[in-house]
């Protein structure tokens, strides 16, 4: 009994002597006074403090704990759910548990000895990384928004969103990667942007490049822009680089190992295929600006094509092959001086059309049917326009004021017919129309200007007759002498009734 008085003397002396802290060693030190409780494994410094170990059941479920305090700290020991076995602490504010991250963290200002992975591309990475071992996302936030998703869809696949969680799907190939930036505004001046921006502001001097490259290339500058390249360059500097400056797009692509610009886009909206400039005959200029679209080298083919190489032996390539041709043809729309509407000219040199009379050139409309062969719908020459049919609009519901003809009989009866011999046309320096006896061609027809007294409505009058020829519209001679067959028709109608009157009184 005095024993366990003693004892207990002891520890009320103890508790009242360090009431505000409470010290666990066993060299009797006094605790420090910054702590409630001051636990010291002197003198062995072999012991530590064994936290309080349960199952947890889920970071979202207090179980086991009854009613936990807020900062409660216990050892997991259970891999269940979404907890696996480490320290957790009670989260009253979100009545969660929080585990304590054991690993290694990323941190705001950088880390040290960090070692990159070294495993190849589509394997399992190793050493330090950033991203996820499980089959989730990667997300970047910024202002408690996502802004940026890389997808988990295993090796041999990449897919970015920027601006989408809905990354949009491949279309089509057993290795593809694909980059899907979204803009979600509603204004007429939000818009989704791509920047590549060069610090060099001297002339020619490359502000940004997108390459395509072959999976095998090596990492090299040449090899880098191994099957093509779009690259963007400063043209010219004003005394004001950083407010005016003008560029061009370049288009590179790769044959046999020769990676060579293709095709231009200059600051002034022209643009130039396979020859970059356009040759002039003045020497200060290197391009002709007034040419806003070339293709040099070949033969320009604007339509769609649906050759079947198996057909025919056509090899794929539709019309004629052109291996020997020589010039280019080039478009303009109302040269000034001049009258002309749409001009087509040969530019291989001065004085050579693009339809040659000599040789028969012109232009021709082919058809190919389903067996490959060619069949020949028009053509436009020199010596004439040849075509299988040319239908003329006569749609009733684009006509109004519609009259009955007059007669044309008498009419008829004044045009005069001809045989003659063509004359060659040629144009002079200034574009006068000079007529030649190269020709030998016979033909028949009407004069035009005889018809214009006649029907004007069927001749064309030029109006400069230097530059223009007069012509008649043969078509709507159909329309004319349909009537004057009609007017015909009553006229025998009624000589025949006159007959037959005159028959019967001779028979009486």
């Amino acid at each position: 009994m005095r024993k366990l008085i003693l004892i207990t003397c002891s520890l009320t002396t103890i508790f009242l002597c360090f009431g505000q802290n409470v010290g666990i060693n066993e060299t009797g030190a006094t605790p420090d006074n910054s702590a409630l409780l001051d636990i010291d494994a002197n003198t062995t410094n072999n012991k530590g403090v064994l936290i309080p170990r349960i199952n947890l059941v889920q970071t979202t479920s207090a179980s086991p704990v009854s009613s936990p305090a807020n900062s409660l700290l216990v050892y997991n020991l259970a891999t269940a759910n979404d907890v696996t076995p480490g320290y957790y602490y009670w989260d009253g504010s979100n009545n969660v548990w929080v585990r304590f991250q054991t690993e290694k963290s990323w941190l705001l200002h950088g880390n040290i000895g960090t070692t990159p992975s070294s495993s190849p591309l589509n394997t399992p990475a190793d050493n330090n990384f950033i991203g996820t071992t499980d089959n989730q996302d990667v997300t970047f936030v910024a202002n408690g928004y996502e802004k940026m998703r890389i997808k988990s869809d295993g090796p041999n696949n990449l897919r970015i969103g920027m601006g989408t969680t809905f990354v949009a799907n491949y279309n089509s190939g057993s290795t593809p990667s694909l980059l899907h930036i979204n803009d979600w505004g509603n204004t007429v001046n939000d818009f989704a942007a791509l920047n590549l921006t060069g610090m060099n502001i001297a002339n020619n001097s490359r502000q940004g490049v997108i390459n395509f490259a072959a999976a095998g290339a090596t990492k090299t500058a040449t090899d880098l822009r191994k099957t093509a390249s779009i690259e963007s360059y400063l043209e010219m500097v004003t005394p004001d680089p950083a407010n005016q400056v003008s560029g061009y797009l370049s288009f590179y692509t790769n044959n046999a190992n020769n990676f060579t610009e293709k095709m231009r886009i200059k600051s002034n909206g022209n643009v130039r295929m396979n020859s970059i400039n356009i040759n002039t005959n003045d020497p200060t200029y290197s391009d002709n600006p007034f040419i806003k679209f070339s293709v040099t080298g070949g033969f320009a083919y604007f339509g769609n094509f649906n050759c079947d190489p198996n057909i025919n032996g056509n090899n794929g390539m539709p019309g004629h092959n052109f291996n020997a041709g020589v010039g280019a043809l080039a478009i303009g729309m109302n040269r000034s001086p001049g009258s002309s509407g749409v001009d087509f000219w040969n530019t291989t040199s001065n004085g050579q059309s693009a339809a040659n009379g000599a040789n028969d050139r012109g232009f021709y409309f082919r058809n190919y049917n389903t067996s490959g062969n060619e069949q020949l719908l028009a053509y436009i020459r020199l010596d004439g326009v040849y075509a299988y049919a040319h239908p003329t609009i006569s749609d009733q519901r684009s006509k109004t004021n519609i009259q009955p003809l007059a007669s044309t009989l008498e009419k008829i009866m004044q045009v005069k017919t001809y045989n003659y011999t063509l004359l060659s046309r040629e144009f002079d320096e200034k574009g006068n129309i000079q007529f030649v006896d190269l020709d030998t061609r016979k033909d028949f027809g009407f004069l035009a200007q005889e018809v214009y007294d006649i029907f004007p409505e069927m001749v064309s009058k030029p109006v400069d007759e230097d530059k223009e020829t007069w012509a008649i519209d043969y078509s709507k001679m159909v329309v004319i002498l349909t009537k004057a067959i009609q007017e015909q028709q009553e006229i025998i109608n009624e000589l025949k009734e006159e007959v037959q009157q005159l028959q019967e009184k001779l028979n009486k």
